[in-house]
């Protein structure tokens, strides 16, 4: 399984409703949350998540503006915590949270009936219809490529689609391990890690780059705070000067995972080996 991520760039009126199936999705997903907790609490039980899908239908007359977003989109929600249980009984992440508006990192997943215009560059989603997109789509064949369903996200001001596919290859027979073949990484503290046949990767320090830029409009946006009341959240300088902050952080992220995708592409491109030995252990733990 795969996933290629894809900015897009929705109208004004697509906007309010990518809006509408983030509040519904997460307000269904509040709803099974709370359903699930509430009556585990109670009695002792679990209801599945089958039996919570059958209410959706129900809650249509008390809040029609469910009907305004893509039902299999609400539906989704629902198996999106259904996993997220999933994981916490298996001791692989914390126990569910309930999800909030204020969170600036917004999403709701797609799982059928969408188009791809690769070629024109345009996804169509249900009730949404088609929506540009940008940056390179590399998918090489689509007769070999199965769409499994699209993410639809906003990360401040911005939106983006994440396309999960599957693709029809055969998968090549795995060489055997030999010590000879396999390169071994130690990942450290002064250096972001040492290979066995001495090479050393300093570590970039993408964060201090960026730390006295990201200072000054922290302490802007803190100023912005300080000097009015909380009522001055919701103003558009507060917000413009949020967005810059966030900016900033989002750039920080870029250059780290870039800088990760060329080192992990030049590690695997080595041809002199064909397996990898990584040290168990947690960075911050020996910073501690």
């Amino acid at each position: 399984m795969k996933a290629i991520k894809v900015k897009i760039y929705p109208k004004k009126h697509q906007k309010v409703l990518i809006e509408k199936h983030f509040g519904c999705s997460r307000y269904i997903y509040n709803f099974g949350l709370n359903l699930k907790t509430e009556l585990y609490t109670k009695t002792k039980k679990s209801i599945s998540i089958f039996d919570i899908q059958k209410e959706i239908p129900k809650m249509y007359k008390d809040k029609p503006w469910l009907k305004e977003v893509n039902s299999q989109s609400l539906q989704q929600a629902l198996k999106d915590l259904e996993s997220a249980y999933s994981h916490f009984f298996k001791q692989n992440n914390q126990f569910p949270k309930f999800k909030s508006r204020k969170n600036p990192k917004q999403s709701f997943r797609v799982p059928q009936h969408f188009k791809i215009n690769k070629e024109q560059k345009y996804i169509k989603i249900p009730k949404l219809k088609w929506i540009r997109f940008k940056d390179k789509f590399n998918i090489s064949n689509n007769d070999n490529v199965t769409f499994k369903n699209i993410t639809i996200s906003r990360e401040g001001n911005e939106y983006f689609a994440s396309i999960c596919y599957s693709e029809n290859i055969k998968i090549p027979k795995l060489e055997k391990i030999t010590e000879k073949k396999t390169l071994g990484i130690d990942l450290g503290i002064t250096d972001l890690a040492i290979f066995s046949d001495g090479k050393k990767i300093a570590n970039p320090k993408h964060l201090k780059k960026y730390e006295n830029k990201l200072k000054i409009e922290q302490q802007n946006l803190s100023n912005k705070i300080n000097k009015t009341t909380n009522s001055s959240k919701s103003s558009n300088s507060y917000k413009k000067q949020k967005e810059k902050v966030r900016r900033i952080h989002k750039k920080v992220k870029n250059t780290r995972k870039d800088f990760l995708h060329k080192l992990t592409n030049s590690i695997i491109e080595n041809q002199n080996y064909t397996s990898y030995a990584i040290e168990d252990l947690t960075v911050k733990k020996m910073q501690r």
